[in-house]
């Protein structure tokens, strides 16, 4: 016998559904929940990520994740590694050097969830790919083309605020066909002025 903490009223407490059958395959909206870094069972590290739907359907329904960042197979590795640059890019935080699973919490993304079929535990879904849900500036997106379009959102990827437009690039003057080639004078090398 153990005795609770505090008496349990369940009269308090409201009862959800409790659907835990998969959500159709699909692109879904979701917003990253929770991000925590856990032990594997051998010695490794992965980040734990949980998703809620935040639409176009099945909102609230939550998918969870496994990102794979220290693993004696080199394979899982980089696996893990690609997933997790490409969620960086999704979210807005492409070419920032990320420290700390609570930077990704709070932020949205689009997400390929799919079904993972097993007659031992029943039938889940996982994630298969990851996009941003709006391009994050002027139209153009920050995410490398990995062969998924970005869909249009009303809750863009935010843009750190340390990021800067690269500034365009001049390109140098197109001589005239009549005039004569500028030669500059030969420019000699510090270490050949000894």
């Amino acid at each position: 016998m153990a005795l609770l903490p505090n008496p349990f009223d369940p009269s308090k407490v409201e009862i959800t559904d409790g659907d835990f059958s998969p959500i159709p395959i699909g692109w879904y909206q979701a917003k990253i929940d929770g991000a925590e870094l856990k032990p594997t069972a051998k010695g490794g590290l992965y980040i734990a990520v949980r998703y809620s739907i935040t639409g176009p359907s099945h909102q609230g329904r939550v998918v969870f994740d496994n990102v794979n960042l220290v693993n004696d197979n080199p394979k899982a590795v980089d696996i893990g590694e690609e997933r997790l640059s490409r969620m960086c890019y999704a979210i807005g935080l492409g070419g920032v050097k990320v420290r700390d699973t609570d930077e990704l919490v709070g932020r949205s993304l689009d997400i390929r969830v799919e079904i993972q079929k097993s007659a031992e535990y029943g039938d889940k879904n996982i994630v298969k790919g990851v996009k941003a849900t709006e391009p994050a500036l002027g139209g153009a997106s920050s995410m490398p083309n990995f062969g998924a379009s970005a869909a249009p959102s009303a809750d863009p990827a935010p843009v750190p605020a340390d990021w800067q437009a690269p500034l365009p690039q001049q390109q140098a003057p197109t001589p005239s066909p009549d005039s004569e080639p500028e030669t500059a004078p030969p420019a000699s090398a510090p270490w050949m002025n000894q």
